[in-house]
């Protein structure tokens, strides 16, 4: 498969986890506030989810000429943060929801546009940042999905 369908299968995915918004194939960039808010804003809340594919490593996988290609995704999660709403907490548990989605065995292949995962997706950071002039919560999910090229 190719890189456009891996990725169009991972945000098909992120989509279905419970409470996310606004969820991108590449790293959005805006200098309009309204167009911030239109991209990000999900109600009165910053909701957004960004997928961005951070590295590939091919290796042969056997004499037959085929190459397994592990690529590692990031998913980049951003959310505002709301004291008086306990955002903090609900962030988590969109999180949660998100990775749940990636570990589920029928996502495992990303619908059969690879041929399986390297390992369950991991949450490599969770912090509160700036996006934009908004404070947040911001999260990266890591994916290693493996992409079989039958007879390079």
């Amino acid at each position: 498969m190719s890189y456009a369908a891996i990725t169009a299968e991972i945000k098909t995915i992120v989509e279905t986890a419970a409470n996310t918004a606004n969820v991108y194939e590449y790293l959005r960039y805006v200098s309009k506030e309204n167009d911030y808010k239109t991209l990000f804003q999900n109600g009165t809340t910053i909701n957004t989810w960004q997928i961005s594919r951070v590295a590939v490593v091919s290796e042969f996988g056997g004499t037959d000429g085929n190459v397994d290609k592990t690529h590692e995704f990031a998913i980049n999660g951003f959310y505002s943060l709301d004291d008086s709403a306990a955002s903090e907490k609900v962030f988590q548990q969109i999180v949660d929801n998100v990775m749940d989605q990636f570990d589920l065995k029928t996502n495992s292949t990303l619908n059969g546009s690879v041929s399986h995962m390297i390992r369950p997706s991991q949450l490599e950071v969770f912090a509160n940042d700036m996006y934009g002039s908004v404070g947040g919560h911001v999260c990266e999910i890591k994916i290693f999905p493996v992409e079989l090229v039958v007879n390079c």
